[in-house]
């Protein structure tokens, strides 16, 4: 009975050449592929946050910028507006804050940071944080005086 079982005297895996290192190999790769795509989309969230911050810090600071206006105040309380009305739920998976100084001008920094979900994808990104910094600025200028200026420098010219 051995012997109908077994042909040419192996075994039915060894005919096939399989001696299991599927699941040796599976065990070992399977991991791997799948922290490279939890990486891969930790990464594509944080370049997203970073993207979107960027874009918030600017907005503000042309909103806070957009009008001439004597007190600084009335520029900060702008900025500071867009910042709340654009920040609300818009970010994936960071934690931002933002600060604003209005001072000749305005300066809006948002900063924050993108924690990866495992500890072993340390390994790829080298900490357990990656930090997101956006900031813009922006100039309170006044556009009367500075058409004004512009049209005494083009007489002038002529």
């Amino acid at each position: 009975m051995k012997d109908q079982k077994r042909k040419n005297g192996k075994s039915r895996s060894e005919r096939k050449g399989w001696d299991a290192y599927f699941t040796v190999e599976t065990v070992l790769v399977f991991p791997f592929a799948l922290y490279v795509c939890i990486f891969i989309l930790y990464s594509g969230f944080y370049l997203y946050d970073r993207c979107v911050a960027q874009q918030d810090a600017y907005r503000a600071a042309l909103r806070g910028s957009s009008l001439y206006r004597e007190d600084m105040q009335e520029v900060y309380n702008a900025a500071e507006d867009a910042m709340l009305e654009h920040m609300q739920n818009k970010y994936i998976a960071s934690d931002c804050v933002f600060s604003i100084r209005a001072h000749q001008g305005i300066k809006v920094v948002i900063e924050g940071d993108t924690e990866m979900p495992f500890r072993g994808l340390e390994l790829f990104a080298g900490t357990g944080e990656w930090h997101i910094k956006a900031q813009a600025e922006s100039k309170c200028i006044n556009p009367v005086f500075v058409i004004r200026t512009c049209r005494q420098l083009m007489k002038a010219k002529e």
